[in-house]
C-alpha cells in the first residue's frame, strides 16, 4: 500500500501509520471506512494469487496482515469496524490454512494468528470461527511434535508463543470454547516436556511463561474455585466429590509420572503446579495422585528454600519467593479439596518441612524490610508475608488435629504464631486443635492448656496495644472474635477475666 510505504519513508512503523488512519477522536467514520476497505481490497488481491506464482509476495502480504491486525487493535470507530470483522477473520484463516510450512509461510501464519488474537481482544462478541483456529492450532502442534528438522524448529520459534497467547485470550473471551481446547492440552504438555523444559534460552523462558499463563487460565476455568485461606475458620472448604464439568485427561499415567519426577519439568511450571495437582486428582488413581502431590509439594518447598537462602539480586529472589509461597498455599488448598481421597499419613513427613522453610522466608523479608535502601520493595514484602501466613493457615486446616505434631515439634504458638504478629492466626490454630474425643481427658486438658496460652498471649498484646501500629491494634481486636470462633465453648473460662473488657486505649486507637 502506498500509505504504508510513504510512512516507512518518513521513518514510521506500521503501527504508527495505522494509528494516523484510524486512531483518535479526530478520525471520523468516513475516514475509518476508507482505510479499512483499502486494506481489505489490497489483502483480497494478494491472497488470491497462487502461492507458487512469481507474483506471490510474502513481504507485501506480511505488511498488509500486520496493518490489518493493527487496524483492529487501534480503531477508534469500533462500531464501524465491527461490520468488517468477518472479512478480516476470513483472510487471517485463509493465510493460516496455506499448506506450506517453510520459514516465510510460518512467518505469515504468525502474523495472521496474531491478527486473530487482536480480533478476539477487541471484538470478542463478533468473532465466530473459533473452532477453525483451534483446528489449525491442532495441526501446528502435530508438526511441532513430529521431528527435529529445521521447519519444526521454525514453527516452535515463531508459532508457540502466539498460539498460547491466542488461546489465553480465547478462554477468557469465550469460556464456551473450553471443551474444544481440552483435547489439545496433552500435546501442549508433551511439547513442553520434550522440547522446551531444560533449554534455558531467553526465548524459551518467554515461551514457557506464555504457556503457563494459558494453562493456568484454562485449568482455573474448569476446576473448582479456591476460596481465601482467611475464610477457612468461618467456612470450611468442602471436599470435591463430583467429577469436573469436563473430562480432563491432561496426561496419561506414564506422562504424569515422567512430569512429576522431573525437576526440570516442574521448575518452569511453579505457578501452575496446584492446578496440575487438581487435574491429576481426576486423571490418576489415589496413590498416584498422592505421589504427584508430594512431588509438587517438595519441589515448591525446595524452590522456596533456595529463594530464601541462595545468592542473587534481591528483587529476583523476592519475585521468585512470592510465586513459590503462593503456589505452596494454593497446593495446600487444593489438597484440602481432594482430601477424602488421601491418607494424611502419606504426606505427614513433607508437612513437617514447611515450618523451617517459612521461617527462613520470614527472616529474609524481615531483613529486607529493615534495609532502608530497599524500601521500594515494601509492597511485595507485604504480599509475601500475607501469603506465608495463609500457608500456615492452610496447613493447619489440611492437617487438622495432626497439627499437634507441629505444635509439639516447633512450639508453633510461641516460635511462629507470635512472631508473625498476626493475631488472626490464633483462631485457626485453636479451631484445628480441638479435641475429637471429648471423653478423652488428656486431649481435653491439653487443649484447655493451649487455649489458656493463646489467651495469655493476646491479653498481653491488648495491654501493650499503644506500642503497636493502628493496623496491628485493629487486628488484635479482631483476633478476640477469631479466638472465640476457634475455641468455641472452651474459651468460656477465660471470658470474664481476660476478654470481656477491652482496654479503652486500644478501642480509642482502633476507632481513630
Amino acid at each position: 500500500m502506498d500509505i504504508l510505504q510513504e510512512g516507512k519513508l518518513r521513518g514510521k512503523n506500521i503501527a504508527d501509520v495505522v494509528k494516523e488512519q484510524v486512531h483518535g477522536t479526530s478520525v471520523g467514520k468516513g475516514s475509518t471506512v476508507v482505510w479499512i476497505e483499502r486494506v481489505l481490497t489490497e489483502l483480497r488481491l494478494h491472497v488470491a494469487i497462487p502461492v507458487d506464482s512469481v507474483d506471490w509476495s510474502e513481504e507485501s502480504i506480511g505488511t498488509l496482515l500486520s496493518a490489518a491486525g493493527m487496524t483492529v487493535r487501534y480503531v477508534t470507530e469500533a462500531p464501524t469496524c465491527a461490520a468488517y470483522i468477518a472479512e478480516f477473520e476470513s483472510i487471517f484463516l485463509h493465510v493460516l490454512e496455506v499448506p506450506k510450512w517453510t520459514k516465510p509461510f510460518v512467518g505469515l501464519k504468525m502474523v495472521a494468528l496474531r491478527g486473530c488474537t487482536r480480533l478476539l481482544e477487541s471484538f470478542a462478541d463478533v468473532v465466530q470461527r473459533h473452532a477453525e483456529v483451534i483446528d489449525w492450532i491442532s495441526t501446528a502442534l502435530d508438526i511441532m511434535l513430529s521431528t527435529d528438522d529445521a521447519s519444526v524448529s521454525t514453527c516452535m520459534q515463531l508459532l508457540f508463543r502466539p498460539t498460547c497467547e491466542h488461546l489465553n485470550v480465547l478462554v477468557q473471551a469465550h469460556a464456551a470454547s473450553v471443551p474444544l481446547l481440552m483435547p489439545i492440552v496433552p500435546r501442549f504438555l508433551r511439547l513442553y516436556s520434550t522440547k522446551f523444559c531444560g533449554c534455558p534460552t531467553k526465548q524459551n523462558k518467554d515461551d514457557i511463561l506464555e504457556f503457563t499463563s494459558f494453562l493456568s487460565v484454562l485449568l482455573d476455568t474448569i476446576l473448582p474455585p479456591l476460596p481465601s485461606a482467611r475464610s477457612l475458620l468461618a467456612t470450611p472448604l468442602l471436599p470435591v466429590e463430583a467429577s469436573p464439568l469436563l473430562p480432563l485427561h491432561v496426561m496419561s499415567k506414564d506422562e504424569w509420572h515422567r512430569f512429576y519426577t522431573s525437576s526440570a519439568a516442574m521448575k518452569s511450571m511453579l505457578c501452575v503446579l496446584p492446578s496440575l495437582y487438581a487435574a491429576a486428582s481426576y486423571d490418576l488413581p489415589c496413590e498416584a495422585s498422592t505421589d504427584c502431590f508430594v512431588a509438587y509439594f517438595l519441589h515448591i518447598l525446595t524452590m522456596l528454600g533456595e529463594a530464601a537462602t541462595s545468592e542473587g539480586s534481591t528483587i529476583d529472589k523476592l519475585e521468585h519467593m512470592s510465586s513459590a509461597v503462593e503456589s505452596l498455599r494454593d497446593l495446600l488448598m487444593r489438597h484440602m479439596q481432594f482430601q477424602p481421597k488421601r491418607e494424611i499419613n502419606d504426606v505427614a513427613a513433607p508437612f513437617m518441612k514447611v515450618v523451617p522453610v517459612l521461617q527462613d522466608v520470614f527472616a529474609f523479608i524481615g531483613d529486607v524490610a529493615k534495609d532502608k535502601s530497599l524500601r521500594g520493595f515494601k509492597a511485595i514484602i507485604a504480599d509475601i508475608r500475607d501469603s506465608g501466613i495463609e500457608c500456615y493457615v492452610a496447613l493447619m486446616h489440611v492437617m487438622g488435629t495432626d497439627f499437634w505434631s507441629l505444635e509439639t515439634e516447633f512450639s508453633f504458638l510461641h516460635t511462629v504464631a507470635v512472631k508473625v504478629a498476626d493475631p488472626l492466626i490464633f483462631g485457626d490454630f485453636l479451631k484445628v486443635l480441638r479435641p475429637v474425643d471429648r471423653n478423652n481427658v488428656d486431649q481435653v486438658d491439653r487443649y484447655a492448656s493451649k487455649v489458656a496460652d493463646v489467651v495469655t498471649v493476646l491479653t498481653k498484646g491488648l495491654r501493650q496495644s499503644q506500642r503497636y501500629s493502628k493496623t496491628l491494634a485493629v487486628r488484635m481486636v479482631e483476633g478476640v472474635s477469631q479466638i472465640a470462633v476457634g475455641a468455641g465453648v472452651d474459651l468460656k473460662p477465660h471470658v470474664p477475666r481476660d476478654c470481656s473488657r477491652p482496654h479503652p486505649p486500644l478501642l480509642h486507637r482502633a476507632i481513630r
